[in-house]
């Protein structure tokens, strides 16, 4: 059935735990290779994180532990935050 619709179905709970995952990954990667350590099949993750933590902290003006102070993303919402997505009008 995949094959034919060129999609694969994985249950919810699966969805969600990839996309925590990912958000936690592009978010509070500071490149320090415990993924690939971590990793039971030996892939070299952290190449692939930090490329995606970059383009995610970028967007976010963030850089994961520079200050204990500064908010991180997507735990406060701003109200200009995103206008492109959310349609808002400055």
């Amino acid at each position: 059935m995949a094959d034919t619709f060129g999609t694969l179905k994985m249950p919810t709970d699966t969805i969600f735990y990839h996309l925590t995952r990912m958000s936690h990954m592009s978010l509070f990667c500071v490149g320090c290779g415990q993924c690939t350590s971590a990793c039971p099949n030996s892939i070299d993750l952290m190449p692939m994180f930090r490329a995606a933590a970059q383009k995610t902290q970028a967007r976010f003006d963030y850089q994961a532990g520079r200050s204990h102070d500064e908010k991180q993303p997507l735990t406060v919402f701003e109200n200009d935050e995103l206008v492109e997505v959310t349609g808002q009008v400055k």
